[in-house]
Order: C-alpha cells, then structure tokens, then sequence
C-alpha cells in the first residue's frame, strides 16, 4: 500500500482532471447523451464489462467491483451535428429554408476508481448524461426567432459510487448521482404595429438560470457464468432539479419611433426573475453478453422514463407586460414525453496483444410527440452506427471511437402549438478519445 506523501502526486493529478471535465461540461452537446465510456461507445452505446476500464462506472455501477488495481480515466467526446429546416405553409411558409450554426461540442467525461481490499471498491466519476443545444444560424432574421434563436438545456453530475464482489463472477453496487443543471434561451420578442398592423422585433429576451441541484439514486448488478455468459442490471432514479433564474430584455428600435416609446414604456426595465422544473428520467437497463478466448458481444436494452417530463417552461414572475401588445415572456421548451426502449448492439475482437477492435449499431427512438419539435428543441429516432479500437501497453491504454447517428425526418404535420411548421432533417458525427491509466 503506497504511502500518503507517495499518494499525494496520483490524487493531485486525479483532482485537477475531474475538476477540469466539470467545469467544461457547460460545452457539451445532445439531450439524453448515450456516449460516456469511449470503450462502450465504440460499441453502440452497448455495455461490456472489463476489469481494465473505470468508465464501466457509467454504464453500471456494480462493473467497478472487478476493476484490480487503481486506476483513473480522462476522454471525451466531440460532436458536430447538422439540422436543417424546410418550411411549410402558412408559416414560415414552404420558401422558408433554415438551418444551425455549425458548431463543435465537447463532452469531457473522467473517472477514478479505488480498490479497497479484495472484495471492496470505491469510484467517482464526472460526466455529461444530459444535454441539449440548439443554434441557429443568422439569428436576427430566422424566421423561427420568436420561438427560439438559442435554447440550451445542460445536466452535469457527479457520481461517488460502491461497488461489491459476493463472488468471483458476483458484484452488486450503488451510488448516487449529484446532478447540476441550468437552462439557457434567446429569442427575439415581437409586437404587431398598429400603425400598418406588421409583426416586428421590439425587444431581445436572453434568459439564464443559476445551476441548481438534485440526488438520484443508482443500483446495478453483474453476474458471469463460467460458459462466459454475462447478465447484467443497472437503474438510475428520477431527479427533479428546482431552477431559478432571470431574463434581461433588451429593446430593439423600430422604424417607427412612437412605437418604440410605446414599448419603452411596457417594457420592465430590469430583468424579470423566472422559475423552471426540470424532470429527468429514471432509466432502466439490462444486457446479455458472450465473452470468449479473444472477443466478445453483447446486447443492450435500456428503458427511460420519460413520461416524467411532461413539460418544460420557463415562467416568468411577470409573465405579461400590463399590456396586451408585446408577448407573454413565458416560454415552453418541451411537453408530453414519452417512455421509450432503446436497443443497443456491439462487438469486440482482440486482433493483436497491444490492440482490440470493436463496432456496434444502436436504435434510440425520440421521447418527443410531434408537438414538442420546434425550432426550441428539434428530435427525431436516430440509428447509430459506431467502430472503436483500444490500444494498450502495460499500465496504459487509449481509447478511439467514431459514431454516425442518422435522424428520420420530422414533419410537424401542422401540430406545433406556435404555428410554426417545417420538416427537420438531423445528421451528427462523434469522434471519442480517452487515455486510462492504471496504478
């Protein structure tokens, strides 16, 4: 057992990585993110335990109790995503053609995992589970401003976790997820002129919260067969995070200056505190693997709760100016999600002593009913095929993955409650990397 002036440098190190990734995560992108583990994501999303890989505290809480020695890793993932809208008739019309900003995101994630003793384990980790970002392009004239320019929606957690071994092939852990989350929109606010009854932009609403908190739960449970046969459990609770925080206005002039002091004068002056609940779903997940001599496979279901969330609105503590002319500054982001089973599916081959390779296919059908896309949240069922590779060498390993995750097209089918209809089209491409060290 090392001593602790000898501990002190490895603990240091740790520190400032998990540090690091949870001060970065305010960068990361996507609602429900499903790539953690680089090693996992290689494969689909699917989840096959290791005994080298701490990122296995993600996926199943119970894995870190077959990990023999301390060891921390440090990755992440990047991801360009690509959403194009075609409008429809009435509005924003069939002409109307929008699309996102093109914009990288990055999504660090880290872990350390501690043994202590032959049967006990401890880990940490950092991570991203939930995330979405949407950004669109030449902001001050989308055609969809008034719902949303900007909206962004970010849940970072923490997760202290323990993990048990009853038998060699036995473990069973818990944990507890510390969640912080905060909510980001822009949009422009408009007023009909009274003067040639037109809609203009009278004033700008950027509204963000401070990041609040909540506790979930987390079980899991891994059993090996001697055949090479493996089940595994694995349950996140729901959590409800309480968020607060204020929307500055900011007006914009006109080409009618009695109509500008109009608004000027309905207008607070100051920003307008705001209140939002946001509800995350319980998940439940189980999968049968095969591990022989020199590969492996495995297959993945996972079922996330999302009816929890039947809404998502930020409501403002002067939700209408005294007037019936500018807009309620309420908005609703989400509303009336569904439960969903996700499908996961993946492959791994030692080809070479220093290398493994690996490749997986996903199925993640969308929570969201037809009238929740908007230019605010956009989604649609996605297929995702992934290829991966470790390379390792003594205490050291490398983790490389590339995902493709091809969206069906969503048409509003005249449903969007705002009246703002289109077809959106989704493409994203993720690479992910992680160094892992063993002590």
């Amino acid at each position: 057992m090392p001593s602790l002036a000898e501990s002190r440098p490895r603990f240091a190190i740790i520190l400032a990585g998990l540090m690091l990734v949870f001060v970065q995560s305010a960068l990361a992108g996507g609602f429900s993110i499903s790539e953690q583990g680089v090693r996992s994501m290689g494969m689909g999303g699917a989840f096959l335990y290791d005994e080298n890989d701490p990122a296995g505290i993600f996926d199943n809480v119970a894995s870190i109790a077959f990990v023999r020695h301390p060891s921390f890793m440090l990755g992440g993932h990047v991801g360009w995503t690509r959403v194009t809208l075609a409008g429809q008739d009435a509005f924003p019309g069939a002409a109307a053609e929008e699309s996102w900003a093109n914009t990288l995101r990055l999504k660090p994630v880290a872990s350390y995992v501690q043994p202590l003793g032959a049967r006990l384990t401890v880990g940490v980790g950092v991570r991203t589970p939930f995330h979405h970002a949407a950004s669109w392009s030449d902001p001050e004239t989308f055609s969809g401003r008034f719902i949303a320019q900007e909206a962004r929606i970010i849940s970072r957690e923490i997760t202290p976790t323990v993990g048990y071994r009853l038998a060699d092939r036995l473990a069973i852990g818990a944990g507890i997820g510390i969640h912080y989350a905060s909510l980001d929109l822009h949009r422009s606010l408009p007023a009909v002129n009274p003067f040639d009854f037109t809609v203009v932009d009278v004033a700008a609403l950027h509204a963000g919260s401070d990041t609040a908190s909540a506790v979930s739960c987390r079980a899991g449970l891994v059993a090996e067969f001697a055949n090479g046969v493996a089940l595994t459990f694995a349950y996140d609770s729901r959590a409800q995070i309480e968020i607060e925080g204020a929307g500055a206005i900011t007006r914009l002039q006109t080409a009618n200056a009695e109509l500008d002091n109009r608004m000027a004068l309905l207008m607070p002056a100051a920003s307008v505190p705001f209140q939002s609940v946001l509800r995350l779903p319980a998940q439940i997940g189980g999968t049968l693997s095969y591990r022989g001599d020199d590969w492996g496979a495995v297959a993945d279901v996972r079922l996330q709760r999302w009816s929890a969330l039947q809404e998502l609105s930020l409501v403002f503590a002067e939700s209408q100016p005294p007037s019936s002319e500018p807009p309620a500054f309420d908005a609703k982001l989400l509303q009336g999600f569904e439960n969903v089973l996700q499908l996961r599916f993946g492959v791994e081959r030692q080809v070479r002593t220093e290398w493994k390779l690996r490749a997986g296919f996903a199925y993640d059908p969308t929570p969201a009913p037809i009238d929740s896309i908007s230019p605010a949240f956009t989604d649609a069922n996605r297929y995702c095929a992934t290829i991966g590779a470790t390379w390792s060498r003594q205490n050291l390993r490398i983790d490389m993955a590339q995902a493709i995750q091809f969206f069906a097209e969503r048409r509003t089918e005249g449903m969007n409650p705002e009246g703002y209809d289109g077809s959106y089209k989704s493409f994203r491409a993720i690479l992910g990397l992680s160094l892992g060290y063993r002590f």
